[in-house]
C-alpha cells in the first residue's frame, strides 16, 4: 500500500506538471540511481521497488478504465555527481520534467541548479544533508541529518561517552552533518577528520586517528570516553580495517 500511496501522489504530480511523457497515452517518469559503484548495493533495491510499485500502478490505472499509463526511463548515475547532473539534462530534453532520484546528497548538489533553473521536479528518496533544505523543486522524503545528529547525541551520551571523534566524507553529506555535530553542547566533538571518497587513502586516515587518540593520551583522556563516528557509506570498512593496526585505535 505505500508503494502504490507514493505513486499515485507521483501521477497526481504528473498530471500538474505539463510536458511530462512521450506520448498522449504514456507519461514517462524519469530515475537517477546509482546503479554500479559503491552503492549499487541500495541502488538494486530501489530499482526492485520502483518496477514492482510500476506495474501495480498501471495495473490500478487499467482497472480503473484510465486511458493512460506509466513508464520509467532508469539511468545509472554510477553515483558521480557530474553524471547525474548529465542524466538529468537528457531527461530535459527528451521532455520528462519528473524525475526519481537521485539518492546522495552531493548528486542531488549537482542536479539542483538544473531542476530549478528548468522546473524540474526531483523525487529525492535519501538526500539528507540540511543544506539542501530549501524552497526549490527539490522534494525530499527523508528528513535532515539533523534528526540524525541528535539521535546519535542521545545516544553516546547514554552510553556514558564524552566526545566523539568524527571521520567523514568531504562532500556535502558529511560536511553538513559534521556541523551539526559541533553544535552540541553536551559533548566533546574534536575536529575529525574528512577524506576524499573518490580517492580514499585509508592508510592516511587511520593515521589521522591515531595521532589524535596520541593526543587524547597526552591530555589524560580516557580513550575508552571517546566514540569514533564514520559520517560515510561501504568505504567505512576499509577505514576501520586500516585504523585496526594501531593499539591505541582499538580502545576508541
Amino acid at each position: 500500500m505505500r508503494k502504490i500511496s507514493i505513486f499515485l501522489f507521483i501521477v497526481m504530480l504528473l498530471i500538474l506538471f505539463a510536458g511530462c511523457g512521450t506520448s498522449d497515452n504514456e507519461i514517462e517518469i524519469g530515475v537517477i540511481l546509482p546503479l554500479t559503484g559503491e552503492l549499487s548495493f541500495k541502488a538494486q533495491s530501489h530499482k526492485a521497488a520502483l518496477e514492482t510499485a510500476l506495474f501495480e500502478v498501471n495495473e490500478y490505472l487499467k482497472n480503473s478504465d484510465q486511458d493512460f499509463n506509466l513508464s520509467l526511463n532508469i539511468k545509472d548515475s554510477k553515483g558521480v555527481p557530474d553524471k547525474a547532473a548529465d542524466i538529468l539534462r537528457e531527461f530535459h530534453n527528451e521532455g520528462i520534467s519528473v524525475c526519481i532520484g537521485p539518492l546522495t546528497s552531493e548528486e542531488v548538489l549537482a542536479v539542483k541548479p538544473i531542476a530549478d533553473e528548468n522546473d524540474i521536479l526531483i523525487l529525492s528518496p535519501s538526500s539528507t544533508a540540511p543544506s539542501l533544505a530549501e524552497n526549490d523543486n527539490i522534494y525530499r522524503f527523508a528528513p535532515t541529518d539533523i534528526n540524525q545528529a541528535e539521535a546519535i547525541f542521545s545516544l553516546l551520551l547514554s552510553e556514558g561517552f564524552v566526545g566523539v571523534m568524527p571521520i567523514y566524507r568531504n562532500d556535502s553529506y558529511g560536511k553538513d552533518f559534521f556541523n551539526q555535530l559541533k553544535l552540541s553542547d553536551e559533548l566533546l566533538v574534536f575536529n575529525g577528520v574528512s577524506y576524499d571518497a573518490e580517492n580514499l587513502d585509508k592508510g592516511k586516515v587511520a593515521e589521522e586517528l591515531n595521532d589524535a587518540a596520541d593526543f587524547f593520551i597526552e591530555q589524560d583522556i580516557d580513550l575508552n570516553e571517546i566514540a569514533v563516528l564514520n559520517i560515510g557509506f561501504s568505504e567505512a570498512a576499509d577505514i576501520m580495517e586500516a585504523a585496526g593496526r594501531y593499539e591505541n585505535l582499538k580502545k576508541l
